[in-house]
């Protein structure tokens, strides 16, 4: 099955994106996954992430420069064991964890780091 990126309402297998912080006001803002009629729909944002933050980069600048701010080497074990997550609920059916519990758990533990709610445009 071919999904041009035009025809996201054929998009019916389960869904999950991640996002990383951004600073500033959102001039524009396509919310992809109100448009999926997929069951299963996921997002979570990063608020203190960066690009980088999906990267092992974030973990190497930490190591060679400790006091390096903005660099949240955190965020990439969370991003790895949420897509491990995902991966082990939706491709191999386990139901030992959940991609929903987990998203749960990590916004009750922390919900000025972790949010999902959409980013909303700038009137």
């Amino acid at each position: 099955m071919q999904l041009p990126p035009y025809t996201p309402e054929k998009l019916t297998m389960p869904y999950m994106y991640l996002s990383s912080g951004r600073s500033g006001a959102f001039d524009s803002v396509y919310v992809f996954s109100a448009h999926i009629p997929a069951k299963e729909k996921y997002y979570l944002r990063f608020t203190n992430g960066t690009h980088e933050d999906f990267s092992s980069m974030a973990i190497i600048a930490k190591k060679l420069q400790p006091s390096t701010q903005y660099v949240h080497a955190e965020n990439y074990d969370t991003i790895c064991k949420l897509a491990s997550i995902f991966f082990q609920q939706y491709l191999k059916h386990s139901k030992t964890a959940t991609t929903a519990a987990y998203i749960k758990q990590l916004t009750n533990a922390d919900s000025a780091q972790f949010s999902t709610r959409y980013p909303t445009p700038s009137p």
